[in-house]
């Protein structure tokens, strides 16, 4: 009587999840995001469809839950972790492939802190200007604070992901430090504020002759990109654009008050100092060959250049020099900022996948110089 030999549940599950079935059904919920959040793009822009399709563990395919990009990307990171190093024989003929699969892995984890743990933003400094904060590209807030004070300003914020929040239907925001309610409503993450005519629908309440206007996320032009809101504080009703200068003042209290929609600002953890800025053009034409900048920064006033190709690495953070400008302040330099974790995990996952195959086909070269030299042997 033969005996039937039954499969570990262990090893099963193990086997499930790393197979290539299941890493072929996790392609396809990614493109089905994918494509989702294409169709969306020209409503929501960049920002809008990370919020709203890869952030999230539970996406929503209109009123269908769907698995979210967070939940996608972590099952076939754990699809690739077994499939690719725990499936396969732990053996020195495997060493290569298991450490190429670990320089994936390093790659993958690199993308998942990059999309959770980093921001991205822009930095202008004029000649002898010390900053220490830079504007996230595609996130706002909306900030509240007393008017009459003239230092130690304390702001009250509301967060990017709440604004957005009220795209669909407003929410009311209260703080026990504010005598008032704020009420935020039709939140646009590209819009104009503009008066209304006839000619075309407004996406808002008509405020004092004003109207919100939808435009195409896909616009590069910048005054087409700006998010916008309205926002109501008792009886009184303002439009709110990000690229709005000055901020909207009211009464309350017996104070005035003021609320301001600006681009993100996130703390760098040293100042900076810009020392000089130079423009070089290819000689004959108006072409830059070169950006350049002479910085100070850190408490030790370490003074350093940043260029085009040079930028400053310190302290987590990435500074690149992006451009430069003359107005009637001065001379100016552009930095793009980027606070990523893993900025050079790359770097070393290419290392590390480099090595793997390497070593892989050293490995069977070998084993084959080895195979055909004893098969001369026995022909001999």
């Amino acid at each position: 009587m033969k005996s039937k030999k039954t499969e570990k549940p262990l090893a099963g599950a193990l086997g499930a999840v790393g197979s290539l079935g299941t890493a072929c059904v996790l392609l396809m919920l990614l493109f089905v995001l994918v494509f989702a959040a294409t169709l969306k793009y020209k409503d929501l822009g960049e920002a809008g469809v990370k919020q709203e399709f890869f952030i999230p563990w539970i996406a929503h395919l209109g009123a269908l839950p769907f698995p979210g990009g967070r939940t996608v990307f972590s099952l076939l990171a754990l699809n690739l972790l077994v499939g690719g190093l725990i499936r396969i024989p732990w053996a020195w003929r495997t060493a290569g492939v298991l450490i190429a699969h670990l320089g994936v892995v390093v790659l993958a984890l690199a993308g998942v802190v990059n999309f959770t743990r980093s921001d991205y933003g822009m930095a202008t400094l004029y000649e002898g200007e010390t900053i220490n904060n830079y504007r996230d590209y595609t996130q706002v807030e909306l900030s509240v604070w007393d008017a009459s004070q003239t230092t130690d300003v304390t702001e009250y914020t509301i967060g990017d992901a709440d604004l957005r929040s009220c795209s669909r239907q407003g929410r009311v925001f209260s703080s026990p430090e504010l005598p008032f309610d704020v009420e935020v409503s039709g939140f646009l993450p590209h819009a104009q504020i503009l008066p209304k005519g006839p000619m075309w629908e407004a996406d808002s309440p008509v405020v004092d002759g004003w109207a919100l206007k939808r435009e195409d996320a896909g616009n590069t032009d910048p005054k087409y990109r700006v998010p916008a809101l309205v926002v109501r504080v008792g009886d009184q009703t303002a439009l709110l654009g990000a690229g709005d200068y000055m901020a909207w003042t009211f009464e309350a209290d017996g104070k005035l008050w003021a609320l301001h929609l600006h681009h993100t600002r996130h703390r760098l953890p040293f100042k900076l100092t810009l020392v000089d800025t130079v423009r070089e053009n290819y000689p004959g034409t108006n072409t830059p060959k070169v950006y350049r900048s002479d910085v100070i920064y850190g408490p030790e006033q370490r003074k350093v250049t940043i260029s085009m190709n040079r930028p400053l690495r310190t302290e987590g953070h990435v500074l690149y020099q992006s451009n430069w400008g003359r107005d009637r302040r001065g001379e100016y330099s552009g930095f793009s900022v980027a606070r990523n974790p893993s900025d050079q995990w790359p770097k070393w996952s290419c290392w590390i996948i480099g090595a793997g195959l390497i070593l892989t086909f050293f490995s069977r070269l070998v084993r084959y110089t080895v195979i055909q030299a004893r098969l001369r042997e026995k022909e001999a």
